[in-house]
């Protein structure tokens, strides 16, 4: 009786010699995290004809030796193979092109990055490129994984901070000058029980966890409340303290002429159904939020969002709200009071979400009719 790394092996062997070089798409997955068997595995794979795609994992947790051995295996198989090479002379080009290369560089997520207090940010699912069959995912960030497909899943840029000094200094201006951080506090998913006093400090202990010299280099910044309680942020709350605390830290760290800031709440206050008093205490909620938000004079854009709702009405009397609030803190002489087209990050979370899924539905005069908001 064969054993299963025999099996595995006449297995190849068969592939071996019945394939047609550049035909065959191969995803391989065990997840092992153990270098010698990963090895034991994979050695067959060089017996092989030049495959057309090819992915591999070898253990579901990252595994930064596991994955280099991985990507090793999928360069062979795939007639990639490169000699070593010197190490580049970086120091040598004009910041200028350094700047322009490390913008491509995978510095620039390709959202909104979320940042949770106590979770950090969020890991991301498979993007369901990474191979052919979609039998397991062999997303590099995710697994102890290399793919030739085109994987897009977005990691934190962490090796481009560790490079040298110069590096770092560089990375960390495009990295937080080109992103949008959105913020959000724990109890923001809460629909229930929420207690009468919330802290509302997570956007202080996300800006205490950048480190300093990047602070400077922040331009767009999302910041997401809990639905609202009827006391938060009232007179003499801790709320009301920790939420002032992060204005200050804001005014005094952050590049206000610069700085797009969005503040919402994550969902729509509502008691049985849409109806005049729930929008009062939300409303008031708002005005609460932002009469700290004065102490930012000469901010570049200040944006105050209303969740969704999916009432149309509701929906357009938000909208003349939110530019009122804007031009009570920023007055009406300043620009961010004019109508414009929010950038992603500066508008509601679920709005975007809806606004990427939803399709759009237009009437006979042009006008659109779904979705509402």
């Amino acid at each position: 009786m064969w054993s299963l790394p025999q099996e595995w092996d006449r297995l190849v062997l068969t592939l071996a010699t019945r394939l047609t070089p550049g035909r065959l798409r191969l995803s391989v997955v065990c997840d092992t995290l153990d270098h010698a068997a990963a090895q034991r595995v994979l050695l067959p794979l060089s017996s092989l004809p030049l495959l057309k795609s090819c992915a591999i994992r070898l253990g579901q947790r990252p595994d930064h030796s596991l994955r280099r051995l991985a990507q090793t295996t999928v360069h062979q198989a795939m007639g990639q193979d490169q000699p070593p090479q010197g190490p580049f002379p970086w120091d040598r080009l004009p910041d200028e092109l350094q700047l322009q290369i490390l913008r491509h560089s995978g510095l620039l997520a390709p959202t909104v990055i979320e940042w949770e207090e106590g979770k950090g940010t969020p890991r991301p699912s498979c993007c369901q490129q990474c191979t052919a069959t979609l039998e397991a995912c062999c997303c590099p960030p995710l697994h102890a994984a290399f793919t030739s497909g085109q994987c897009t899943c977005w990691q934190w840029p962490r090796d481009h901070f560790l490079v040298s000094q110069g590096f770092r200094s560089q990375a960390l201006q495009i990295f937080y000058r080109s992103n949008t951080f959105s913020v959000q506090t724990l109890e923001a998913h809460w629909t229930e029980n929420i207690p009468p006093y919330l802290e509302h400090r997570s956007a202080l202990v996300f800006l205490r966890s950048v480190p300093r010299d990047a602070l400077p280099h922040i331009r767009s910044l999302r910041v997401i409340f809990p639905t609202s309680c009827d006391d938060d942020l009232g007179p003499g709350t801790p709320s009301l303290a920790n939420w002032t605390d992060t204005l200050r830290f804001i005014e005094r760290h952050l590049p206000l002429a610069h700085l797009s800031l969005t503040l919402c709440t994550a969902t729509a206050r509502h008691d049985d159904g849409y109806n005049t008093g729930s929008e009062d205490k939300e409303l008031a909620f708002y005005r609460r939020m932002i009469q700290p938000v004065a102490i930012l004079r000469g901010i570049q854009n200040l944006f105050i969002v209303f969740p969704p709702t999916g009432d149309a009405p509701r929906e357009a009397r938000n909208r003349l709200r939110e530019r009122e609030l804007q031009t009570q803190i920023l007055g009406q002489t300043s620009s961010v009071g004019a109508p414009r087209k929010l950038q992603e990050g500066q508008g509601h979370p679920e709005r975007e979400l809806r606004e990427e899924w939803d399709p759009l539905t237009f009437g006979p005069t042009g006008d659109r009719i779904w979705p509402p908001w």
